[in-house]
């Protein structure tokens, strides 16, 4: 072979290598980029970014199986503090969650509660009833001796001096009756028990006392200060016919008064009560009984003969 030749040769074989090696460097241009795993492959807690791959559910968020693309909020009344996880939590009783993705469950405060799961709020206390802690399940009544009228409350109010309570879960107090009486939180009145002195002149409570049917009495007596007119008990004072005892002293009646009806009087500058009772004109040649019998239960009584 020539030195020509040779020479023709070897320049021929280099340009085809570089137009080889030109071809294969386009060819390789051309080949995919590997990419992350696709989202296919991703397990339930997890979900694929495109160009990321799997990435963990965020807290508050969820993905219930695999091969998603997306992660799910929770939904209200649960919540979810973990990263990748396949589920929320219900909000526990004595709480609530009342928002989407949220991270943790609140406590209902005092004065509500929820007894169920997975609550978006809790329930005020009903009237009567009370809650007086965080993250309560239950509302609780208001013992004897207390009342609540609202609702929402964390605690119930004690009755007050001379009213009552006297069942659970009340919503009002009771005023005593006339005559009782009783101290803050009470579930119920006692007698007042009223200091008693009398009857006064004009009538003798040893005596049968002699007056003319008709006339108008006054009976006086004290009860230790003024305790208002509401003192006698219901149906009092009373009067009823007694068989006359003639061996029984007598005490004529000094002093009457003139008095169209029965009437209770206070007389605060002698501390005294005066009951005007009106006779009847019919009584005479007759003996009676008069009761009184005040709101304290206490009985008190004097006798009467009635002339002409």
């Amino acid at each position: 072979m020539s030195y020509k030749k040779f020479l023709f040769t070897l320049i021929s074989g280099f340009i085809a290598l570089l137009l080889f090696n030109m071809a294969f460097e386009v060819a390789a241009q051309t080949l995919p980029t590997p990419t992350p795993a696709p989202y296919w492959a991703c397990p339930a807690g997890q979900y694929g970014i495109p160009g990321e791959g799997c990435v963990d559910a965020d807290p508050g968020h969820y993905v219930p199986v695999p091969n998603l693309q997306e992660q799910y909020a929770c939904d209200p009344g649960n919540y979810q503090p973990a990263s990748g996880a396949v589920s929320c939590i219900p909000a526990g009783p004595g709480h609530y969650v009342p928002t989407t993705a949220a991270i943790e469950q609140t406590a209902c405060p005092p004065g509500y509660y929820q007894p169920a799961s997975g609550a978006v709020t809790c329930f005020p206390a009903d009237p009567g009833h009370y809650v007086d802690a965080n993250g309560s399940a239950i509302q609780t009544k208001c013992a004897v001796g207390t009342y609540q009228p609202f609702a929402g409350s964390a605690s119930c109010l004690l009755a007050d001096p001379g009213y009552f309570v006297d069942t659970t879960g009340a919503t009002e107090q009771t005023m005593c009756p006339a005559g009782y009486t009783s101290e803050a939180g009470a579930a119920e009145c006692t007698p007042i028990g009223y200091t008693f002195t009398g009857f006064f002149q004009p009538v003798d409570m040893s005596a049968l006392n002699v007056v003319k049917a008709g006339q108008a009495i006054p009976i006086k007596f004290s009860l230790d200060g003024d305790h208002g007119l509401g003192i006698m008990a219901a149906g009092y004072p009373a009067s009823a016919p007694i068989t006359c005892d003639n061996n029984a002293p007598l005490d004529a009646i000094a002093e009457t008064v003139s008095a169209g009806s029965s009437s209770l009087s206070y007389n605060p500058d002698t501390d005294q009560y005066t009951y005007v009772w009106k006779t009847n004109k019919s009584w005479a040649n007759t003996c009676r009984t008069l009761t009184i019998m005040l709101d304290d239960g206490s009985v008190h009584q004097a006798n009467f003969k009635f002339s002409r």
